[in-house]
């Protein structure tokens, strides 16, 4: 087949039907993205986006937030050009992208009556409706409220399920409207979100690329590259978003809409998180655990997830590792133990993560020996991608500083023992290879929370 390089090419390319085959052996689409609305005032160009998703009968979804920041508009917008519409909206400002929302959403449709969601809003707006449109097999066009996240356009939707945060893997919107008038009146910590969930790139494409080596994970170079380009463009808006330039804001949602199509490419989150989210995870169950809802905005989270989990990459760069002491480490490994410790961390949603490595079986002797063995192999190499690939905690700061966002657990309410919970649970949530899952193969794990 012929293999044609995509990283660089524009957003209207990249959107082809036909695709693109890969030197990674796989075929990437961003089917069924069809058309992206980007600039002041595209909200009055609704009805295009609509009939680009082929919706001529679209429930509208919203939350009391997003009504009136963009809620409002997109009704004027459907008004005038004379489209039925019914309205979804939800019972509170901040709703949990969980079972209750999903069945809120669906018993709302009500039947054959609309042909389409309408999602107004960011993050879980966005992703309740994304599940909802895959199960009832219907398109989707979004209207986004914020540049908070990076998840517009992926194929993926970060969901509750149970009390245990995962990625459900479903539709992407077929249509995107960004309209810059409304994104800049977006609060000042949801702008701040949207370069903190850009920013933690730096880590996730460095770890996808580590778990190829050491978990033996598909990956794709060429996706890695159209991520990277998504990031750069957003982590240098940074000091102009702070101060709302328009120009800056269309960068950063630039960054954002391509970094959706990078995930949408190769059908798994990989490219777009690593330790940082996971970290953001664990925060997330434990507050919803502890008083119903999360305490903070996911890119705020995975901001400041970056620096940490940047912090411990610095111990980790040069190290040279006792193998044999690893093993002896692991071998240590206390079943019970680890049980009580993650019914201590995720309470009731801990039946499901027990589950889950009953399953996925992270710590198995045998998967263990075969791992730890690749590491120690590959052990110059994984040092080089670790030297070129994850760039150094100062470079992170510099860039939450320039978007005027938290630098620290601490400004966003989380202790010295919470991080270090998280960072020892952050690998139990899902089998994906993380900086914690390096840890704990080289017996490190409690050590590194010295570290921090």
């Amino acid at each position: 087949m012929k293999q044609e390089p995509f990283a660089s090419l524009p957003l209207e390319t990249l959107m082809r039907s036909e695709g693109f085959d890969c030197a990674c052996g796989k075929h990437h689409a961003v089917t069924p993205l069809k058309k992206v609305l980007l600039g002041e005032g595209v909200i009055g160009q609704l009805p295009e986006a609509l009939r680009a998703a082929e919706i001529t009968r679209p429930l509208l979804v919203a939350d009391p937030n997003t009504m009136q920041a963009a809620g409002l508009s997109a009704q004027d917008a459907l008004n005038r050009a004379g489209i039925p519409y019914g309205v979804c909206l939800l019972d509170t400002s901040h709703p949990e992208p969980d079972e209750r929302s999903v069945g809120a959403v669906t018993l709302a449709l009500d039947g054959r009556k609309y042909d389409g969601l309408l999602a107004v809003g960011s993050g879980v707006i966005n992703d309740i409706c994304k599940v909802v449109c895959r199960a009832a097999r219907l398109p989707q066009t979004t209207v986004a409220t914020a540049p908070s996240m990076d998840g517009y356009l992926s194929d993926s939707a970060s969901m509750l399920w149970g009390g245990l945060k995962t990625s459900v893997y479903c539709s992407c919107p077929v249509s995107l409207v960004c309209d810059t008038a409304i994104l800049s009146k977006a609060p000042a910590r949801m702008l701040q979100a949207g370069v903190g969930d850009m920013l933690c790139k730096c880590v996730s494409l460095g770890e996808w690329h580590l778990s190829e080596i050491i978990n033996e994970e598909y990956y794709c170079p060429e996706a890695n590259a159209l991520m990277l380009r998504a990031a750069k463009l957003a982590c240098a808006a940074a000091e102009g978003v702070k101060r709302r330039d328009p120009a800056a804001l269309r960068q950063l949602m630039e960054g954002i809409i391509l970094s959706g199509v990078a995930v949408t490419f190769v059908h798994v989150s990989r490219p777009s998180s690593g330790l940082e989210h996971y970290l953001s995870h664990v925060w997330d169950m434990r507050a919803v655990e502890a008083h119903g809802a999360p305490d903070n905005l996911h890119g705020i989270q995975t901001g400041v997830g970056t620096l940490i989990t940047l912090k411990l990459y610095e111990h980790i760069r040069g190290l040279k590792p006792d193998f044999e002491k690893a093993k002896a480490a692991v071998r240590a490994f206390d079943r019970e133990k680890w049980e009580r410790e993650t019914r201590r961390v995720f309470g009731s949603a801990a039946d499901a993560v027990i589950a889950a490595e009953a399953r996925e079986g992270k710590h198995d002797w045998a998967r263990y020996l075969a791992r730890l063995e690749r590491i120690e192999r590959n052990w110059d190499k994984i040092q080089r991608i670790i030297a070129d690939e994850i760039p150094p905690y100062e470079y992170a700061l510099s860039i939450m500083q320039a978007a005027g966002g938290p630098t620290s657990a601490e400004e966003i309410g989380e202790s010295h023992e919470s991080v270090e919970d998280a960072l020892a649970a952050s690998q139990e949530i899902r089998d994906k290879y993380v900086l914690s899952r390096l840890l704990w193969d080289l017996g490190l794990l409690e050590e590194a929370k010295g570290w921090l």
